[in-house]
């Protein structure tokens, strides 16, 4: 007769799961099999149980004591229980709320935290232009993009688009002076 003691060997075992957040981030929430501690930029955080199902699947919230402009460093430690080890732990999503943040322009898929994200953003820029610049046409490429965009100079609307080109004419928006970008 054969006997499996594998889960009973591995019951006190943990696992860390790391990441950066998106900018801004207040709080997490998430469900997990095992106890669980978690950790935002290096500083130990409460963790708030929820709902437990009869299996042990239980909805956890973690607030942040400080809202980071930047990414966040999170640390979440599980305390596996038996049948529920590694990523099985924690077996669908973590779901971050997100303040005011700053990120720069570019690929969001390097950051851990936005590698799914869905939503919106808005970047702002500030540029200086003299009479010079003023005298030729003025386009805005705003590069690759993978969702649609809408630009805003000095409050008005330049254009809204949803497919590349992802080009601008600003010519007729930009005035001598500080002038200010929005996407």
């Amino acid at each position: 007769m054969e006997c499996f003691l594998l889960p009973l060997l591995q019951k006190n075992k943990s696992g860390l799961f790391a990441f950066e957040s998106a900018p801004g981030m207040k709080s997490l929430r998430f469900s997990a099999y095992g106890k669980t501690e978690a950790w935002i930029d290096g500083i130990k955080t409460e963790v708030i149980p929820g709902n437990t199902d009869p299996d042990g699947l239980t909805e956890f919230t973690v607030t942040a004591k400080s809202i980071n402009k930047d990414v966040s460093r999170v640390v979440i430690k599980i305390q596996f229980i038996p049948g529920y080890y590694g990523g099985g732990a924690i077996p669908g999503y973590i779901r971050q709320t997100c303040g005011n943040g700053e990120i720069s322009p570019g690929d969001w898929s390097n950051i851990d935290g936005l590698k799914s994200y869905s939503g919106g953003a808005r970047y702002r820029k500030n540029i200086t232009l003299d009479s010079f610049a003023l005298k030729n046409k003025l386009e805005l490429d705003l590069g690759d993009l993978v969702s649609s965009a809408e630009l805003f100079i000095n409050g008005k609307s330049a254009g809204i688009r949803l497919s590349p080109p992802w080009t601008f004419d600003i010519t007729e928006y930009v005035t001598e002076g500080k002038t200010i970008l929005k996407f």
